[in-house]
């Protein structure tokens, strides 16, 4: 016998089911997914989280441009919004930790966060860096490294749009 729990969830998956494959029938020319990852440049997948930080700080476009002349894969961004709805690449919700700061990203327009600058506390020799937007990590890596995006605080529309932009959507 059939218990209801099974039945409702295997009836529940047939839905779903059924719910995806027609709107990838209706929509076929959305389907994002259908594309191979690019082919790695290494034996596996290398990945630079927040960029190579080893000599410059994280998530700077200094960090970003290390990486790429590592031949890295990816380069792994964390994006956060501003208050005034512009993308910004932060790792920590307030900006104490790289900038000084006690303040968080979303409190900040894009002029106040242009304005700080991200250090190192460790290696004060790897100079003080502007905070980069989303759209000059993409106009940096583009045709030179994949992006692997971190969605901290950050709308999906608005990276999309900025992606589209810059000619990044298969990029």
């Amino acid at each position: 016998m059939i218990n209801r729990k099974t039945y409702y969830t295997s009836i529940t998956q047939l839905y779903i089911f059924g719910f995806v494959f027609i709107l990838s029938q209706a929509f076929p020319n959305r389907v994002i997914c259908q594309d191979k990852l690019p082919i790695s440049k290494n034996a596996f997948v290398v990945i630079a989280h927040r960029g190579d930080h080893t000599k410059a700080p994280e998530n700077t476009l200094k960090a970003y441009k290390n990486a790429i002349r590592n031949h890295v894969d990816y380069i792994e961004i964390d994006l956060r919004m501003t208050r005034d709805s512009q993308l910004v690449i932060m790792h920590d919700e307030n900006l104490l930790r790289m900038t000084g700061v006690n303040a968080k990203v979303s409190d900040l327009t894009l002029d106040s966060v242009k304005k700080l600058k991200v250090s190192e506390k460790a290696h004060p020799n790897w100079g003080k860096h502007t905070i980069p937007t989303f759209k000059e990590v993409l106009n940096l890596s583009k045709g030179k490294v994949n992006i692997y995006l971190d969605f901290k605080n950050a709308s999906v529309q608005k990276a999309y749009q900025e992606i589209l932009q810059c000619n990044m959507e298969r990029s």
